[in-house]
């Protein structure tokens, strides 16, 4: 076997992965359409003698089945607008729909209504959503055929419900490499749950490549002409990648491999790359599981053992066995410590100590380990809560609410050197009060005004870092964001000072955001952290915590050895 042909499962990864297949334009969106093994869609017919404006709810109802061309909606039109309605190929999504009667002119017959609402999302032909927030209208015209009305008249547009949406579709991960080519990076797609080859989609999706919104952030390698070819005879066949290397091949393996487990699609797997079976190094085995590629586990953190700290009255203690333990020296002895990051995989820390009052007020960050003397690397007159990349060679900290530096340490001198991150996307912009990488690296959720953020980390040329492509994703919220925190699963915490709904679960690419039990946090909640079995909150009272299965716990309760304290929880990641 060649070197091509055999997949190596072991060594380090740095090369790129993605993939340059575009979809054809005739056919339905990969992400939206029905595939093969799908049942009879419901809602084929409209109800005979409905009133028209029942009809119309119907009709959007509807566009929630891509079936067919989205057959079940034409059936809603009359015969000739039928044939000729060619909607674009994104859906809209609408937080409701409301139909109301609107004016016709003279010379159009039937009846006219508005339809509009609030647009909260879109969904590209690949499937993947882009949070919105802006008014919609739109104008519908519906006449008489044979007694039963129809729509004459209409956008070009498919327009969803967002309770539509999401009773018909789901979303998956697709994933794809880092920039290192060490870590793989969530790209959330939305499938319509009634494809009957859930694999093929998901696959299909992988050779066309990220979604246009992470694409900067992640790794682009396979060559324009890499094609899914299917499966056959229970191997998924890949084709066109003669130009890959074995490194390159591992990767789009490890890629194929959690795409499909995260799914739930059970294993072994069989692959084959221009007719060569994939096969372990060592074992020379074709049956392939997530197991294979341990080591790029997407939701591993390295915090194996859930290790929790607080900072009480500035200074860091360990939270064990239900007791608050002193931290040793020297760690243990810094005071006035306002914000504090733990490496989980290295043991660094960074801090950032304050002192003074007012106009005196001064901030400094610490960098060292849980082991070594801190050591004092930038003063300014604010600084954010910092926050390590991946490998903690590196950190971030936003200065005086303006400024994103990054912090490294050079791996051949050990010297310390500060750039600045290219902000340009986020414009004339406000004060960021707050600023956490994922545990990928590959996004940057952001705190502004009291808005939360999230970004692309791009590298724009060596040592480089970019935040591309900012959106926000909560526009409801309305400036009462306050802190935040990346969860293992890539779901993003959000404190806010509301009160009704003060600790919120944020969906990376903006699609959901789903309130945590409340009726016992008093707000503003200003620290949120989590582990892999619970979630930390510090509000206006005490430091609270609740478990992440929701299923075992619907109040908050206060962190025992914290009882009636204020302290943020750390939690090494």
């Amino acid at each position: 076997m060649t070197k091509v042909q055999k997949l190596l499962l072991s060594g380090l990864c740095v090369l790129t992965l993605t993939s340059c297949i575009s979809v054809p334009g005739e056919s339905d969106p990969q992400a939206i359409r029905s595939f093969e093994g799908e049942q009879p869609s419901i809602l084929q017919e409209p109800k005979e003698d409905q009133d028209p404006d029942l009809l119309l709810r119907d009709f959007y109802t509807a566009n929630a089945l891509p079936d067919q061309q989205y057959q079940p909606a034409r059936n809603y039109l009359a015969k000739e607008k039928a044939e000729s309605w060619s909607p674009r190929p994104e859906i809209l999504v609408l937080d409701r729909i409301d139909v109301n009667s609107a004016t016709l002119g003279e010379d159009e017959p039937g009846r006219g209504y508005e339809v509009s609402g609030t647009l909260v999302g879109e969904v590209s032909k690949s499937g993947a959503y882009q949070p919105r927030q802006e008014p919609y209208k739109a104008k519908v015209r519906m006449v008489s055929v044979d007694g039963q009305w129809r729509i004459a008249d209409l956008p070009d547009q498919i327009v969803v419900e967002r309770n539509e949406f999401r009773n018909h579709y789901s979303m998956r991960n697709v994933y794809f490499f880092d920039p290192t080519g060490s870590r793989l990076v969530a790209d959330q797609r939305w499938i319509y749950n009634r494809a009957g080859s859930l694999d093929s989609a998901l696959l299909s999706l992988l050779i066309d490549g990220p979604s246009q919104w992470l694409a900067p952030g992640v790794m682009d390698e396979l060559p324009q002409q890499a094609t899914f070819a299917g499966r056959q005879e229970g191997v998924y066949a890949f084709t066109g990648l003669t130009n890959l290397d074995s490194d390159a091949m591992k990767r789009l393996a490890a890629c194929i491999v959690w795409t499909l487990g995260m799914a739930d699609i059970g294993g072994p797997y069989h692959l084959s790359f221009d007719g060569n079976p994939v096969r372990a190094r060592e074992t020379e085995d074709m049956d392939l599981t997530v197991d294979n590629f341990a080591e790029y586990n997407p939701q591993a953190t390295g915090n194996s053992f859930d290790t929790s700290y607080a900072l009480v009255g500035g200074q860091l203690v360990n939270i064990s066995d239900n007791k608050v333990v002193p931290v040793p020296r020297p760690i243990g002895q810094l005071v006035n410590v306002e914000s504090l990051s733990i490496s989980a995989k290295t043991d660094a820390v960074a801090a950032v100590r304050s002192s003074g009052e007012g106009e005196q007020r001064e901030s400094e960050l610490l960098i060292g380990s849980m082991n070594t003397e801190m050591q004092s690397k930038i003063k300014s007159k604010t600084l954010s809560k910092p926050t390590f990349e991946p490998t903690a060679s590196s950190l971030w900290t936003v200065v005086d609410g303006k400024k994103i530096a990054r912090i490294s340490r050079s791996n051949d001198s050990g010297e310390i050197v500060q750039t600045e991150v290219d902000t340009t996307s986020l414009g004339d912009h406000g004060d960021i009060s707050m600023l956490q990488l994922s545990h990928a690296g590959s996004r940057a959720a952001l705190v502004m005004d009291g808005k939360v953020y999230i970004g692309v980390v791009s590298r724009p040329n060596v040592g480089e870092r970019e935040l591309a492509n900012v959106i926000e994703l909560m526009p409801s919220l309305e400036d009462a964001v306050i802190s935040i925190d990346w969860q293992s699963d890539g779901t993003l915490l959000v404190g806010t000072s509301n009160p009704e709904a003060p600790v919120w679960v944020v969906a990376p690419d903006g699609s959901s955001a789903t309130p945590l039990p409340g009726a016992n946090l008093d707000a503003p909640v200003v620290s949120v952290t989590s582990n892999s079995t619970t979630i930390f909150a510090t509000d206006a009272r005490a430091t609270m915590e609740i478990r992440r299965d929701l299923q075992e716990a619907t109040f908050w309760r206060e962190v025992p050895g914290l009882e009636g304290v204020r302290a943020p929880v750390v939690v090494p990641n």
